[in-house]
């Protein structure tokens, strides 16, 4: 199951919004915190035996930094 979700989140990456276009890379970051932290949830409920720490080694993508351009 870790794979798959290694496997999502890589298609996650290569994935396209609903105008067409590819996610911002803000964007993959929010949802890649939200997965882990359903996951952790999940294992801390007993819903799942994925290990914790392999989800806490799960690195988020790298943030945007310069998300707006001096006028």
């Amino acid at each position: 199951m870790v794979l798959d979700i290694y496997a999502g989140i890589e298609a996650l990456k290569g994935d396209k919004n609903q105008r067409g276009k590819p996610f911002e890379q803000n964007t993959l970051i929010d949802h890649v915190a939200i997965l882990k932290q359903f996951l952790i949830r999940m294992i801390e409920n007993n819903y799942s035996d994925i290990l914790e720490k392999k989800i806490h080694s799960t690195r988020n993508p790298r943030e945007k930094t310069l998300t707006r351009v001096a006028a």
